[in-house]
């Protein structure tokens, strides 16, 4: 995942330490919280998860649901968060190692964390909850030997998303049933499963199938027996088919609850006690402490046969009669149905607390009366659920209170009830449930007197704070604020001015620095220096004041610095940089009339200005006889101003000289033409509107002179021979007709000419032909020739 690298902090919160793995939902990360003030693992989901909208609010409903799960070992889940695109769940760290380590152990070791497994598991369950991927690397085992079962409900959100996908439902392949292979409902038989492919695994030194594990083998395949142990030691007949039972195709035929697994293993460790390998006594389990509470070992007569001591080592017993294991763990189905169906609705609503260490370190035991007397069982395990329902509620006000800075604001009572917590914690390792709950129900009651006190104190450090703050004293401030944050992390007021007292030392550091460059006459110093205060604390109004006053100031210069510019610039006639001073005295006077009228003044410079060049440049294509450039000069001077009158005769009289140069270099193109009379009378009038025309140039003189050529040649008619074959009779257009002959010569004047020959029974024929002046224009032949 890229961009998460030590050092950086998520939500403004969460300062990563160091990466502690990668997953199939992302990365996790030891994180400092810097709310809580202690170490915690976050668990950020991988962006192909996140992208998913569906997941991500499964998640968020299931991280919900895991923060109401409170056991002594079931690693915490705190929240759900986000930052940006990134979405991580804060939890529980547990310092250690996987129950990976525990592989190739001998039974006894495994068993004695299998046991606190099975308690967390069996809590789970009462609580509606199944976890669907037990495997080792979800099992935590910490420094003092105590386990920690995670990913709650995670799980359930991946199998959930998954199932959706049309992929297989959840977990790891190994430890899936066959059910999960199906995409069935989740049940607590596919948690006995995992947990069978769990204690495989631990007690073999490899996963369930392996190197070649298929849901084929899964479905199909009964795994091989267990013969030993990791450490060379023969695996009890009792655990072997237990595990055997517990690995079971169908859900019907495995154990129905883990308090029924759980019976059989506190059975097998009770008479197969782990032994001293040098001096052959039994020990203590590993990383157990002394004040541990151990499995109990079972009275004779509740045994189906004694284990046979030789020599001082037992031997393993021949098993416990089938109809006892599986005959005892079918009788627990009714048990069973009623913790998954009825205990939910007492923990459903449950939060997340804060777990004691001490506390967690207590490995739950059932008590069992020995021959000839001692404690009574039932009266023992009713005080110890007292003891253990009176240690939910406290430790759920006491999460609370952790996570609004008790520690900071508490004072005597929390201190007062953190000993008496202490008291009730050794009562109850002591197997004094009775005391226990005294001692917690005392602490319940400080703490709840306490709880309500948080408002007050959140007041007056807010208070405090801002008093500080006023008179600067930034330690104080800083103090203060940061204790508000602890009690209400999401305090708006308190997160504004923790920011701005942290900036508060800069802050009057730079306002000296700009009252002493106010004081120089650099205000243009001053101003930067008042802004950058304002960057650190927008709210800081000494620093808005001051600025206020320097800005108008340097406004005032500055405008009256480009007026003047201005000004010089236009007497100079320099409009461009004119008109720039002017705009930018207005930026600074947004509205000023004084600028606002140097602009209407320049546009009617600019005007004048602009009108005068373009009447030169007209009176000069005037000149140049350029009359269609003189008139779009003239034109473009109304379009500036129409109400020119002067300028608007002008144009009229170059529009006139242009019709007329127009007109006679058409009639001077197309000469022609002046074979028809009426023709060569409009150019005749034309040639006389010319010379009627004063002072008229050189090119119109020249244009009249041709004109005038032109329709004298025209006027002068010219010998045309025609030949035809005497039968065809022949007319020309605007002439006349000739009638028919074989040879004749007609007079015509010099121009485009179009005769036709007809006659009957034959195709007409058509010539044009034009009369040159110079007299060499070509016989014009005609013959109908063509029968119809």
């Amino acid at each position: 995942m890229q961009g998460l690298v030590a050092g950086l902090t998520l939500s403004e919160r969460f300062h990563l330490i160091r990466q502690l793995g990668v997953g199939g939902m992302g990365e996790i990360w030891l994180a400092a919280d810097q709310q809580l003030g202690e170490s915690v693992a976050i668990k950020v989901l991988s962006p192909k998860l996140g992208d998913s909208h569906k997941f991500v609010d499964l998640l968020r409903d299931e991280c919900r649901k895991a923060r109401g799960l409170v056991h002594p070992n079931i690693v915490r889940v705190h929240d759900f968060h986000v930052d940006g695109q990134l979405f991580f769940i804060s939890m529980q760290y547990v310092d250690g190692q996987t129950l990976a380590a525990f592989r190739g152990k001998s039974f006894q070791e495994i068993i004695h964390c299998l046991l606190m497994v099975c308690d967390a598991l069996e809590y789970a369950h009462r609580a509606g909850i199944i976890h669907r991927d037990l495997k080792p690397s979800n099992i935590l085992v910490d420094q003092s030997g105590v386990c920690f079962l995670t990913d709650f409900g995670i799980a359930a959100a991946l199998s959930d998303e998954r199932q959706s996908s049309g992929l297989s439902g959840g977990g790891s392949l190994p430890s899936m049933s066959p059910q999960q292979l199906a995409c069935a409902p989740a049940t607590i038989a596919d948690d006995i499963y995992s947990l069978g492919a769990l204690l495989y695994e631990l007690l073999s030194g490899q996963p369930l199938f392996h190197p070649n594990v298929t849901e084929e083998r899964i479905r199909l395949e009964p795994p091989e027996a267990l013969p030993t142990d990791g450490s060379g030691q023969q695996v009890p007949d009792s655990l072997g088919k237990l595990v055997l039972a517990m690995l079971e195709k169908t859900g019907e035929r495995r154990p129905a609850g883990v308090g029924a697994v759980r019976l059989v293993l506190e059975e097998v460790l009770a008479d197969f006690p782990a032994l001293d390998a040098a001096q052959g006594d039994t020990v203590e389990q590993v990383g157990a402490e002394p004040d541990f509470i151990q499995p109990v070992r079972r009275a004779a007569a509740d045994r189906s046969t004694e284990t046979v001591v030789d020599g001082g080592k037992p031997k393993a017993k021949k098993g416990l009669p089938a109809s006892l294991v599986y005959g005892g763990l079918a009788a627990l189905v009714v048990l069973a149905l009623g913790v998954v169906f009825l205990l939910p609705e007492v923990v459903e609503d449950r939060g997340p607390i804060v777990i004691d260490r001490e506390t967690a370190k207590t490995v739950d035991s059932e008590t069992t009366a020995e021959p000839g007397g001692g404690p009574d069982p039932a009266a023992s395990e009713a005080q110890r659920k007292i003891a253990d329902e009176v240690l939910g509620e406290l430790l759920e006000i006491d999460d609370r209170l952790r996570s609004i800075g008790v520690e900071l604001w508490g004072g005597s009572e929390w201190a007062e009830s953190r000993r008496a917590v202490e008291t009730g914690d050794k009562a109850y390792r002591g197997r004094d449930y009775a005391g226990a709950a005294e001692n917690y129900r005392r602490a319940l009651t400080v703490m709840k007197l306490l709880e309500p006190q948080s408002a007050e104190f959140l007041a007056a450090a807010l208070r405090d704070a801002q008093a500080a703050f006023d008179i600067g004293d930034q330690i104080r401030a800083v103090q203060n604020f940061e204790l508000a944050l602890a009690i209400e992390a999401d305090n708006t007021t308190a997160k504004k001015g923790l920011k701005r007292a942290r900036n508060l030392d800069q802050v009057i550091e730079l306002m000296s620095r700009g009252a002493a460059f106010e004081e120089s006459g650099d205000l243009g110093g001053a101003r930067s220096v008042y802004q950058q205060v304002l960057a650190l604390d927008s709210l800081w109004q000494p620093a808005r004041d001051n600025l206020a006053r320097i800005s108008t100031g340097i406004s005032r210069n500055e405008y009256e610095t480009q007026m003047a510019s201005g000004f010089s610039a236009m007497a100079q006639e320099n409009f461009s940089r004119a008109r720039a001073a002017f705009t930018a005295a207005l930026a600074v006077r947004p509205g000023d009339a004084e600028a606002s009228s140097a602009l209407r003044q320049l546009d009617a410079e600019e005007q004048l200005r602009q009108i005068a060049s373009l009447r030169q440049a007209a009176i000069t294509d005037e000149q140049r006889e350029n009359w269609a450039a003189a008139v779009q000069k003239y034109a473009a001077i109304l379009a500036i101003d129409g109400q020119l009158a002067e300028i608007e005769k002008d144009r009229m009289r170059s529009q006139q000289r242009l019709d007329l140069h127009q007109k006679l270099i058409y009639e001077i193109g197309h000469p022609e033409r002046f074979n028809e009379d009426n023709i060569w009378n409009a150019a005749k009038r034309l040639l006389e509107r010319a010379r009627a025309t004063p002072e008229p140039g050189v090119v119109l003189s020249a244009q009249m002179k041709q004109l005038d050529e032109l329709l004298k040649i025209a006027s002068v008619p010219v010998p045309v021979n025609f030949q035809s074959d005497n039968l065809t009779d022949v007319a020309i257009y605007k002439v006349g007709s000739l009638g028919s002959f074989l040879n004749r010569t007609v007079d015509l004047k010099p121009g485009a000419y179009v005769a036709v020959g007809t006659r009957d029974g034959y195709r007409d024929v058509r010539r044009s032909f034009t009369v040159e002046a110079n007299g060499n224009t070509q016989p014009v032949v005609l013959s109908c020739e063509d029968a119809i």
